[in-house]
């Protein structure tokens, strides 16, 4: 069930509402990048992607990884009182740890635009703070209702939802039309 966060009324009548959405879908799974993919053999950790949990790590990474033109990057966990993600190791030895793997094919990457490997982490590190959000239950939907209760825009947030909602108060709002 989700909660109401923030609410707005707008002069024409249109309501922009901020709530918690427990329903939410991985981030990893809209990020627009097809050959993008977690592969953990955590078993608590499989964040959505595909568990390994049972097959030698190093065959599937000489089959997978080993000679392919893709980008590849260890993922770090830190789960205490939550998670936390990164492709940096966390520093705590007893609540963090190696979880996995995240691959994406280097033309697709280049076609979105991420030419080099500090483009390419800074994209990854920035999709990891919503997945992390996300496993936290952390994700906002942010709409934008018609006089009529109609859903006339909207999008999920992982991070900077507020950010979202005054952009769409600003972009809905009569004077800005």
């Amino acid at each position: 069930m989700s909660t109401l966060i923030k609410s707005k009324a707008l002069p024409d009548g249109c309501i922009i509402e901020a709530t918690t959405n427990p329903d939410a879908e991985n981030p990893i799974k809209f990020a627009g990048i097809e050959s993008l993919k977690y592969v953990t053999w955590h078993r608590r950790m499989t964040l959505g992607g595909t568990s390994m949990v049972g097959h030698d790590r190093e065959v599937w990474f000489e089959n997978n990884v080993r000679g392919q033109n893709i980008w590849w990057f260890s993922v770090f966990a830190y789960v205490h009182s939550g998670i936390a993600l990164s492709l940096t190791q966390f520093s705590c030895r007893f609540d963090s740890g190696w979880a996995g793997f995240i691959v994406m094919d280097k033309a697709e990457a280049a076609d979105c635009g991420y030419h080099t490997e500090e483009d390419v982490r800074a994209y990854l590190e920035s999709l990891l703070e919503q997945v992390a959000a996300w496993c936290n239950g952390e994700v906002v939907t942010v709409n934008v209702y018609t006089p009529e209760g109609d859903i006339v825009d909207g999008c999920d947030c992982c991070t900077n939802w507020e950010d979202q909602f005054d952009r769409m108060v600003a972009e809905h709002s009569p004077a800005t039309k």
